[in-house]
């Protein structure tokens, strides 16, 4: 049926470490922010100046600057520490290159070498200092040097972010934290830890997205012990305060019978008639998602009076969710940002 083929075109969605991310990448995340973060968008485009003829000395230091360049995400670091190999890398890329080796119970080893190193980094800010003077300094090249700026003001974002989150308890600022941590974006770690953490700050805020996001983490194991029964709890909260993506959650698990949900059709039907009536109080589905959920509506509109023992039949007894890739959009990395 449509909404089968519609499901078919959810994938991972997760970047080039599916192993890791894929199976407990929560749907929420995804669905819920991918539009609700559209309008903050950075735009990634500077205009590049025409380099000047190069001098001996430039060329020194470009090729000083060069030994700098973070092995791992190819830049100027703005964070740079210290590993163990002897090498300076972005403190978020290796942090996040340890922290996957330490998923997979695998000896740390260096991206670099791929001896075997420790997991103790070494803050450099001298290395820092000398970057800032480098970049100042125009010998480097146009693009290399804007990327690095670029980032800069990212790091002031993030900054100021977190300042809001902390200090003022701002909920909405903790969510931004959140879905930075849950994609890698504005240089901070992709850390399924960190990611659940600003979630259930937001959620125990008292946001109802926040609700939803965090219950996802507890069914999946995400970034914290799962606890399925604690995540239902809390993902029926944020349906019934409002949240879009929980009552898109809620009805697609009733569909398929998940996470400890009976198969249950008038239920199904009933959390996506709330997404598909609309608007939410708190909305978010991507556009994607809320076609989905308003032909799987349409799919389920006759059967109200239907047993639950007869909802997979109508459903063409085709599994509504791939409990190992998740409901996160295929084209999430390209279109998700803030």
């Amino acid at each position: 049926m449509v909404a089968r083929k519609r499901l078919r075109n959810i994938g991972d969605g997760c970047g080039s470490t599916p192993a890791v991310y894929s199976e407990a990448t929560p749907a929420v995340l995804t669905l819920s922010f991918r539009s609700y973060h559209a309008g903050h968008l950075a735009d990634n485009t500077f205009v590049m100046a025409e380099p000047a003829a190069a001098t001996p000395n430039d060329a020194t230091m470009r090729e000083f600057a060069d030994n700098l360049i973070c092995p791992i995400t190819q830049e100027l670091p703005l964070d740079p520490v210290l590993a163990e190999d002897g090498r300076i890398y972005e403190r978020a890329a290796i942090t996040q290159w340890i922290a996957t080796q330490w998923i997979f119970n695998v000896t740390h080893r260096s991206p670099f070498t791929n001896e075997t190193m420790g997991a103790r980094l070494q803050g450099v800010r001298q290395v820092r200092h000398t970057i800032e003077k480098l970049v100042d300094s125009g010998a480097l090249e146009a693009d290399m040097a804007a990327r690095w700026r670029e980032r800069l003001e990212e790091e002031k974002s993030v900054n100021e972010m977190r300042r809001k989150a902390e200090e003022e308890g701002d909920d909405d600022a903790m969510l931004h934290i959140a879905v930075w941590h849950q994609y890698g974006l504005k240089g901070l770690p992709r850390l399924p830890s960190s990611c659940f953490y600003w979630f259930k700050q937001a959620a125990e805020a008292g946001n109802p997205r926040g609700l939803a996001c965090c219950g996802e983490c507890y069914v999946s194991g995400e970034g914290v012990e799962k606890n399925v029964a604690y995540g239902l709890h809390m993902m029926t909260l944020a349906a019934t305060r409002g949240s879009e993506a929980g009552a898109f959650c809620l009805g697609l698990w009733f569909c398929e019978g998940l996470n400890g949900l009976p198969v249950d059709a008038s239920q199904a039907k009933y959390w996506l008639d709330i997404v598909t009536s609309g608007p939410c109080k708190y909305p978010g589905l991507s556009p994607d998602a809320r076609e989905l959920a308003e032909e799987l509506a349409v799919e389920l509109s006759s059967v109200s009076a239907v047993s639950p023992k007869d909802c997979a039949a109508i459903l063409c007894g085709e599994p509504l969710f791939d409990s190992e890739a998740g409901l996160a959009h295929a084209e999430v990395e390209e279109e998700v940002g803030v």
